[in-house]
């Protein structure tokens, strides 16, 4: 059972993402660092000569103390001078070929109340037992201060939840979006302590459909005395990108008003 559970890729990294966390968490308990160069836990297509992270690798962000912000942006620049280097960069117009008014806590409720699938990883300040009944309840204005996490991590939602929104206009059609994607909603909350973005992949985009969030990079914990946690507010309309090669992702549900994000990932042909 356990094998089979393990083909299934969303399992297989949820439980990449965690044990990594988990790895930073024991380091003071068992130094696993001598052995970190021997096994690398995810792939990135984009590092093919250096897959595996080293302390030298630490370089790449010891001077990165905020995330650049740009527009008007090409998918050649934005792949050679930001992804490839590994510098997390949040592209302000990212979202101008999507209508984001569009997303509204309403607009969720729809999309997932016929749905047959749970989804993964659900976290929320609602005790609920999942996203649909979290969004019914919500929607119906029994709660006035909530955040909420989870994955789409069963192909038949997760692609339909994909019809909703375009691929950014600086991807071509050699960049793919992969199916699994994440959801995050907060309304009049402010929370003391950061939640982890479960989120890894070859390149990875949050983006912000509705209000702000405050994103929190995290560097891994090879890299934790050369570089800084860096904290960056993702305003409507924008996109954060970034690989998983040097950061964790947190993020802070914070202030009034609504906010919807939604994060994927992306592979190069």
């Amino acid at each position: 059972m356990s094998y089979v559970l393990f083909q299934f890729d969303p399992v297989e990294k949820f439980v990449s993402t965690v044990g990594r966390r988990a790895a930073i968490h024991i380091l003071p308990i068992f130094d696993w660092t001598k052995f970190y160069e021997s096994n690398c836990l995810v792939s990135n297509p984009l590092h093919e000569s250096q897959s595996e992270l080293k302390l030298e690798d630490c370089n790449i962000c010891e001077s990165v103390n905020k995330i650049e912000r740009i527009k008007d942006i090409t998918e050649a620049k934005l792949v050679n001078k930001y992804l490839k280097q590994d510098r997390p960069v949040i592209v302000q117009d990212g979202l101008k070929q999507n209508d984001i008014s569009k997303f509204t806590v309403d607009f969720l409720t729809k999309i997932f109340e016929d749905s047959m699938f749970e989804g993964c990883e659900f976290t929320s300040n609602v005790k609920v037992g999942g996203h649909r009944s979290f969004l019914k309840q919500v929607n119906a204005g029994e709660h006035e201060h909530y955040f909420a996490y989870w994955r789409n991590c069963f192909e038949e939602p997760a692609k339909e939840f994909r019809f909703y929104f375009k691929k950014p206009y600086f991807f071509s059609s050699v960049v793919e979006l992969i199916d699994t994607n994440w959801v995050y909603i907060a309304k009049n909350y402010t929370a003391k302590s950061s939640k982890p973005i479960l989120i890894e992949g070859p390149v990875i985009m949050l983006m912000q459909m509705k209000g702000s969030v405050d994103i929190v990079l995290i560097p891994d914990k090879l890299c934790s005395d050369i570089c800084s946690e860096v904290t960056q507010t993702l305003h409507e309309g924008e996109i954060l990108l970034l690989t998983d090669f040097l950061w964790l992702i947190d993020y802070y549900p914070r202030g009034t008003g609504e906010s919807i994000g939604i994060g994927v990932t992306a592979s190069f042909d």
